[in-house]
Formats: structure tokens, C-alpha cells, sequence
């Protein structure tokens, strides 16, 4: 696969609005009720039990219950994300569902349920450009170009490629890059990481590896001495 490599101090040289052939639109103002970019506390359509389940998922906000009464152990650095990280493993793992109470699966499936019936009356107004940056790259090994892959949870993506970059593995550094059609389902949940949910199941593939212009202000090459592995990856229908 090819490698990009960005060079950090010449990051104002290399913001040319560009990815490859793909321009960066100028996004609508945030905060509209008639825009996809509405966050989510502020859209009337969501149910008050959907914005909690999404508030638990996302968890920056001070208000979020992060429960740390789990009968299972959560790792240390999820501890602060315990509903991201067992819900996730929920939807990953079907050992994992063995290993927790019952009462633990139905708290779990019922926030499940509310953040799928919210993605589901979330549709994109037009084309996004989104980024995702892998903290764990060990499930990459063997990876293979135009082969289908299932992301079994839901997928958190950016529109801001400095903030996914925030998430990236700085001894593996990979970030995927991906671009959202018009009419898709996915949640925007707001502007603090400008982060877009997508539904579970989704099939994807990693396509043909290009070399694009990366609007950039990280210090991640500066730091790390890594070249960025940039895979752009397509949804595929079901």
C-alpha cells in the first residue's frame, strides 16, 4: 500500500481545500433545525430517550452517567467511555454478551435501540467527506484491497480531519478516509468533534490507494517520525 507522508511545519502550504479530486465544501451554519448538521440536543425529531443514549455513547458532555458499576472489568483508558466501549463490544463480540448480566444486556440493547431509531431518521442532505482515526490498528493485519469487510458497531467518523487524527495510533499512524453519499443514514451528534454516527452492519471495502492533499495542522509526523497510511474506504450495499 502507499504511504503519505505530511510534513507538519508545512501544513498551511498543503491546506488547499483539497483531497485528491474531491473539494472541501464550506458546511452550513451549525445549530439549523433544517440542516443535517443540526446537533442533536438541538433537533425537536429526537425522542428524550434517544438523546440520552446518544449523550451516553458520546460522553464529553458533564451531564453524561458514565455507569462504572459493570460486573465486567473495563479497561482504563474506557473508563471515562464505559458505554461507548460496552456497547461497542456488545455489537462486536457475541462471547462478550456471555460474559455480562442480563440486566447489563437489556440496559445496553436499550440504548442500542434508541441510537438506531435516531441514525434512522437522520439522512444526509448531500455528499460529506469524513476521516477516522485508528487507535488499535492490530485488527488491520492481513487486511486486503477490495475485499468486504462488516463493521458490526457503529462507526464514529469526523468531519474535521485534525480531530480524527486526535485518535490516531502515533506508532501506527492510519486514518481512514471516507466519502458519505447523499441520502445515507448516519447521525450528526455536534460540533465539539464534529462527529458523524453510522448505522451498524455496514459492508465496506478499502479501494485503490491514492496520494491526496491533506488540509492538516497536526504535529503527529513532527512528533512520532511516521508516515501517515491513508486508507480510503467505500460503503458498499447490502
Amino acid at each position: 500500500m502507499k504511504k503519505i507522508f505530511i510534513p507538519s511545519e508545512n501544513a498551511a502550504e498543503l491546506f488547499s481545500n483539497r483531497i485528491g479530486n474531491i473539494v472541501l465544501e464550506k458546511r452550513p451554519e451549525y445549530g439549523s433545525n433544517n440542516s443535517f448538521l443540526c446537533p442533536f440536543l438541538e433537533r425537536e425529531d429526537l425522542l428524550p430517550k434517544e438523546k440520552t443514549s446518544i449523550g451516553n455513547y458520546q460522553d464529553i458532555h458533564f451531564w453524561n452517567n458514565q455507569k462504572q458499576d459493570w460486573s465486567f472489568e473495563i479497561p482504563e483508558n474506557w473508563v471515562n467511555k464505559s458505554w461507548c466501549f460496552m456497547i461497542n463490544s456488545y455489537c462486536r463480540d457475541l462471547e462478550f454478551r456471555n460474559k455480562i448480566t442480563v440486566e447489563e444486556r437489556k440496559e445496553i440493547e436499550f440504548n442500542i435501540q434508541n441510537i438506531e431509531s435516531a441514525i434512522s431518521k437522520s439522512i444526509t442532505d448531500k455528499e460529506y467527506t469524513l476521516f477516522k482515526g485508528l487507535g488499535n490498528t492490530d485488527w488491520l493485519n492481513g487486511i486486503e484491497t477490495d475485499r468486504t469487510y462488516i463493521e458490526k458497531a457503529f462507526g464514529s467518523y469526523s468531519l474535521d480531519i485534525n480531530r480524527a487524527l486526535k485518535y490516531i495510533n502515533t506508532e501506527d499512524p492510519i486514518l481512514f478516509q471516507l466519502i458519505l453519499k447523499e441520502k445515507s443514514q448516519a447521525l450528526y451528534i455536534d460540533d465539539s468533534e464534529e462527529e458523524i454516527l453510522l448505522p451498524r452492519n455496514i459492508n465496506w471495502k478499502i479501494k485503490e490507494m491514492r496520494k491526496p492533499v491533506l488540509p492538516i495542522s497536526s504535529n503527529i509526523n513532527k512528533t512520532t517520525d511516521k508516515e501517515i497510511t491513508v486508507f480510503e474506504i467505500e460503503i458498499l450495499k447490502k
